[in-house]
């Protein structure tokens, strides 16, 4: 009787829409693709979290992640005016 209903349930579109899913699956995180011989910081992704409080003249976070061997993260205070060449030289001084 067990598999039978459970052919039942599987089968039936009313009793598909009102199941609850009680374990819902979790899309998996996406990993950047390296190299197994990447040195650090030679794989990286910059992200600028902005709409800060302001906190000593600063209200945005440069992040730096590495994507290659030391999955390390930098996180540096700016402004939401910084520009391309204000991100490049935070990297050029902190990173580089």
């Amino acid at each position: 009787m067990r598999t039978w209903l459970t052919d039942y349930v599987s089968g039936c579109a009313t009793c598909q829409q009102n199941k609850i899913l009680m374990h819902r699956q979790r899309t998996p995180i996406y990993r950047i693709p390296t190299t197994e011989k990447a040195l650090p910081f030679q794989h990286i992704s910059l992200d600028l979290i902005t709409q800060l409080p302001k906190s000593q003249g600063h209200n945005a976070i440069l992040t730096i992640i590495d994507h290659g061997c030391t999955r390390a993260a930098i996180f540096l205070p700016c402004s939401m005016t910084v520009t391309g060449p204000g991100i490049a030289q935070l990297y050029l001084d902190n990173v580089y």
